[in-house]
């Protein structure tokens, strides 16, 4: 049994994720993350640290552990933690042109403009509270795809320090790693803000300009990314022996300031001590930035620095290179992918983990007066008996409340149902594959159809094939090998005096009459046969969505009811463990 730090039994809901150290489970609206291996002493110290260390402000952009979890007891080691669950997709689908046109076709460059801005003010956070993120890289970033807010994860690999010593970050990406990095053991290495610096710069550039990493440009001999970074060949630095790439986004599209940045970050210092731009320098400029943006007057969809006069992604596009959606193509886009956002909802949906009983302490009450003196013996005792019988049933209240609380199943109904949503979720994501393949199969039966009618055009006895002829001739045909098309090895082999010689020298003029076929792919299978499947799989993709639409409105407004019934509830129970408390308190004082 799992329990958090305070010995609360925990229920985990559904897996969310798998990565080497650990796997994710959904608790509700946050997540547990739990470790594959004991923590050693060191790892244990330093997620003990970051729980004690936890604030709103970390917890509002990252990850950050709330409390620790443990295996039976509170007392046992941390075998993992609590933490807020992040919302969103990860970072490159938002970048990555065919990623974002598949999958987020109303983003614009605005929205990534204020997403890389977000994500400088998380660094900018963590930086002030001392923290080092270390491995800064793409897959530690989740953008909520409603408001373009940044959510960190991965947050126990960050560098943490207290009074005494430093934890740092024992893992690190090669593209993400400043040269004066490149080559060193980082395992137990310090990491600075300046170094986290670097990496935030290479997401910068990734997100502003269109997926591409700032040490992508040519060189005269083909190099790594980590080797170009190590000699600081930054592909806009204007360096000899590197060249940016051919279809690269330039930085000419953004404002001046921004691209000094870049140059800051990427450059050969000219000092060992010369720092590169911080996460507040980053915020600061992109904020100006995003005030200066303007839409394009051809393109809606095209959003620009307006001080370039020109829309920039018209000219892509003149150059046969396409970053966003037209916005006619929006509407189609997102109504294809109405369904995928109906699937994401209901996967976020957290499951209906039972909330933990209303916490009944620490109440102020007093007793209700009743004064001894001038009272007779039957009038206290009626005092008495009427103050025991309130008792008794405000406990059988409380009581019955407790129980059917604990016994209410309505929780395990909602779950029941949101996991058979799930299962018709993925049955309605595998009908396009299970069409593709059924189809595929359909071409590739008909294009055989259409082989053998070809080959059998090509009779053996008009083809000059050494050694079959006569009685040879006459053999295959009273085995019904007369033609290519009826070459086959297990048919030939019962033919007495045909040796394996003879076999491959008709197997190689089937070969040859092969190479003559012209394959149409299109015309594989029947045409009546094509327009059945696809009409089964239209009208039954028609029903899924229709169903998977009602269906999840109605768990939507299950979960919200029983969430507001529990709420309701809760409050009830909790006013008649105050009832009950009273009574007992004011029977106490005649029960002596």
């Amino acid at each position: 049994m799992l329990v958090n730090a305070h010995g609360l039994p925990l229920t985990l809901g559904d897996k969310l994720g798998e990565g080497g150290e650990g796997i994710i489970y959904a608790l509700g609206n946050d997540a547990v993350k739990l470790y594959h291996h004991p923590l050693d002493a060191l790892r244990l110290e330093k997620l003990l640290l970051m729980v004690q260390s936890g604030n709103a402000d970390l917890r509002s952009i990252a990850a950050w552990p709330s409390t620790t979890v443990h295996q039976g007891r509170p007392d046992s080691p941390a075998c993992g933690f609590i933490m807020p669950r992040a919302q969103g997709g990860l970072l490159h689908v938002h970048y990555n042109p065919k990623d974002r046109k598949q999958f987020y076709p109303e983003e614009n460059w605005g929205f990534l403009v204020k997403v890389a801005q977000n994500l400088a003010a998380a660094v900018a956070v963590l930086h002030h509270y001392g923290i080092v993120i270390g491995d800064i890289n793409e897959s530690l970033v989740m953008v909520d795809e409603q408001n373009s807010h940044v959510h960190l994860v991965d947050t126990d690999s960050f560098q943490v320090r207290d009074a005494r010593q430093i934890f740092p970050c024992r893992v690190f990406s090669p593209d993400y790693t400043p040269p004066e990095l490149v080559g060193q053991s980082l395992s137990s290495s310090v990491r600075t803000t300046d170094h986290d610096a670097f990496g935030l710069a290479v997401l910068m550039f990734k997100t502003l300009l269109g997926g591409w990493h700032p040490f992508d440009g040519k060189t005269s001999n083909p190099m790594t990314i980590p080797e170009k970074i190590q000699k600081s060949l930054y592909g806009y630095g204007g360096l000899p022996g590197i060249s940016p790439p051919r279809l690269g986004v330039p930085p000419t599209i953004l404002p001046p300031d921004l691209r000094d940045l870049f140059l800051r970050a990427f450059a050969p210092r000219a000092l060992p001590q010369q720092s590169r731009p911080t996460a507040m320098d980053w915020y600061r400029g992109l904020k100006c930035l995003f005030d200066e943006l303007g839409t394009c007057h051809q393109e809606p969809s095209h959003v620009y620095f307006k001080a370039l006069g020109t829309c920039p992604w018209c000219t892509f596009e003149e150059q046969g290179l396409s970053f966003f959606l037209p916005r006619q193509a929006v509407g189609k886009a997102v109504q294809n992918l109405s369904q995928e956002q109906l699937c994401r909802r209901l996967l976020r949906m957290p499951s209906m983990v039972k909330r933990l009983n209303p916490v009944f302490s620490r109440l102020a009450l007093s007793p209700k007066p009743f004064s001894l003196a001038g009272k007779s013996v039957a009038e206290i005792r009626r005092e008495r008996e009427f103050r025991q019988a309130s008792l008794l049933l405000a406990k059988d209240f409380f009581e019955n409340l407790s129980q059917a609380w604990h016994d209410d199943q309505r929780e395990q109904q909602f779950e029941q149902r949101r996991r058979e949503m799930l299962a018709m979720v993925l049955d309605y994501r595998q009908l396009a594959h299970k069409h593709q393949a059924t189809v595929q199969q359909l071409q590739q039966e008909g294009q055989t159809q259409t082989l053998n009618k070809y080959l059998a055009r090509f009779a053996i006895d008009q083809a000059r094939i050494p050694g079959i002829a006569g009685r040879r001739m006459t053999m295959l045909a009273q085995h019904g090998i007369l033609t290519a098309a009826d070459i086959d090895p297990f048919k030939v082999q019962m033919v007495p005096g045909i040796k394996d010689m003879l076999f491959k020298r008709l197997e190689q003029w089937r070969d040859d009459c092969i190479k003559t076929f012209v394959s149409n792919p299109s015309q594989g299978g029947s045409p009546m046969e094509r327009r059945r499947l696809d009409h089964q799989y239209h009208t039954q993709r028609a029903k899924m969505e229709q169903a998977l639409r009602n269906d999840l409105a109605v768990l939507e407004r299950y979960q919200k009811q029983i969430q507001d019934q529990r709420q309701q509830e809760a409050q009830q129970l909790q006013e008649s463990y105050i009832a009950y408390k009273q009574a007992e308190l004011d029977f106490s004082i005649l029960s002596g």
